[in-house]
């Protein structure tokens, strides 16, 4: 008598999922309420089946995306340039430049150099570990304001760090070097006006729509001491909480290194120059995007000795395939203005009410939260700004309180699907999905628990709330 393997769990969430996005498609909720039309439902439908996909794990993440395109096209739901918008995103070109640089660390050598000189800064043990490489990533965020930039530079060395100390790539502790680096650059750069590309849309929406934006000091004194610098503390507790472990390998001898290598320097002073472009972006105007790019190419020029001999078929493009399906939903969403819909229907189920400040803090916050997780991070300035007056009458509050808060809904990230930095750094850093989503699902709980209920009382101190 034969059985039937009994069905896994990530299964079942994916047979759960396919179920609901079928019945979304079939029965049409919205347009049968008079809320959207029917083709509004069926790209609902596809965003729930693509974003269950992703974050259950059951297909492969460059299959999923490869269904969202085809489902999209076939039903002609949206164009082409929206539907593949990720590819043609300099967020995608950044990921490409990021997977040639990090095989040409690797395999220069440059990166175990790097990881050697790095180890020197922090003790042994796991936690001091993770806490030199969280530091390390706020660091590069006050000196690089790409975010996908400077994770990019990161992973490979994080990878080489890990390694020097015993951990190999794909372990446990591994992970949590990984991961707290690429945490600790991303979420609290969400603090640093120019630091995060959602930073600089909401600047630029409220001078458009309000000629009015906060200065580097006052938004950093608004959301660093509590979003930027306990965040990063709370970074650091959860990924030694879920990922540490002994190294799966005995730490490397501190042995003399061998003199540097010519494919070493020529690949640092690449490194250097792109660095320095990234930093003064704001100044020659070339988006870092193509100076990665540029890095690429000259990286891959067989002649320039960077990497070995066939690098390109090495590449991992599934990656670029996730990436531009990420890029490319929240296209689909935006012009379907499904976060819009999503915001007005939290604010009709939950009221601001003039004078109860706490409850409109909660209110704005999980507004702006849960737009983040329909239209990536950011759409939430693009989604929340214009309703800025709207929600100040309201609530009562003053317009720029109001705005602030978008920042603490953005910066909450429930998902690595909501920012292309933490994707790109999940991708390249080869982490199982499940890791990668359970890191951030304790970070947003924790978040929730304690970060939010302090920077309430951070905002009532300024005299915001």
């Amino acid at each position: 008598m034969s059985y039937r393997p009994a069905l896994s769990v990530d299964r079942i969430i994916a047979l759960i999922i396919a179920c609901v996005a079928t019945a979304i498609w079939l029965f049409k909720p919205l347009a049968a309420s008079g809320i959207t039309t029917p083709n509004t439902d069926s790209v609902f439908a596809v965003m729930v089946f693509t974003m269950g996909m992703w974050v259950c794990g059951a297909l492969p993440e460059y299959l999923t995306t490869l269904i969202f395109f085809s489902v999209m096209m076939l039903c002609k739901l949206a164009p082409p340039a929206v539907v593949f918008a990720g590819f043609s995103s300099s967020a995608f070109w950044l990921v490409f430049a990021g997977l040639v640089l990090g095989l040409s660390v690797r395999e220069s050598g440059l990166g175990k150099r790097i990881a050697v000189h790095l180890g020197a800064l922090c003790g042994e043990s796991y936690i001091s570990i993770v806490i030199a490489m969280a530091g390390f990533g706020l660091v590069l965020a006050f000196l690089m304001p790409s975010a996908v930039g400077r994770v990019v530079l990161m992973i490979p060395i994080l990878t080489a760090f890990g390694e020097s100390r015993g951990y190999k790539a794909g372990s446990r502790g591994a992970g949590g070097i990984l991961m707290a680096g690429a945490a600790g650059t991303m979420l609290p750069a969400f603090t640093i006006l120019p630091s995060n590309v959602a930073n600089m849309v909401l600047s630029g929406t409220m001078e458009a729509l309000y000629g009015t934006v906060p200065t580097y000091g006052q938004y950093m004194l608004i959301h660093f001491p509590v979003l930027g610098l306990l965040k990063l503390f709370l970074v650091v507790i959860v990924a030694v909480l879920l990922f540490r472990e002994k190294p799966s390998a005995p730490p490397a001898k501190q042995e003399a290194l061998a003199p540097i290598s010519s494919a070493e320097r020529n690949l640092m002073l690449l490194l250097v120059a792109s660095l320095i472009l990234w930093m003064t972006d704001a100044v020659h105007g070339i988006a870092p995007a193509w100076v990665g790019l540029a890095a690429a190419v000259v990286c891959l020029v067989p002649k320039a000795g960077l990497l070995k001999e066939g690098a390109f078929s090495r590449l991992g493009f599934a990656s670029l395939f996730y990436v531009a399906g990420v890029i490319g939903l929240g296209a689909v969403v935006r012009d379907y203005n499904l976060g819009v819909l999503g915001a007005h229907g939290v604010l009709d189920i939950f009221p601001l009410t003039p004078g109860a400040d706490a409850w409109n803090y909660a209110v704005l916050t999980g507004t702006s939260t849960l737009t983040g997780m329909l239209t990536t991070t950011v759409g939430v300035p693009a989604v929340m700004t214009p309703m800025g007056p709207e929600l100040a009458n309201a609530s009562g509050l003053a317009l720029m309180t109001v705005l602030m808060t978008q920042t603490i809904g953005f910066s909450t990230i429930f998902l690595p699907y909501q920012t292309p930095a933490i994707v790109v750094a999940a991708q390249m850093s080869n982490l199982p999905s499940r890791a990668v989503n359970s890191y951030f699902v304790s970070l947003f709980v924790t978040t929730i628990i304690f970060i939010l209920p302090l920077n309430y009382f951070w905002w009532k101190l300024l005299g915001l709330l």
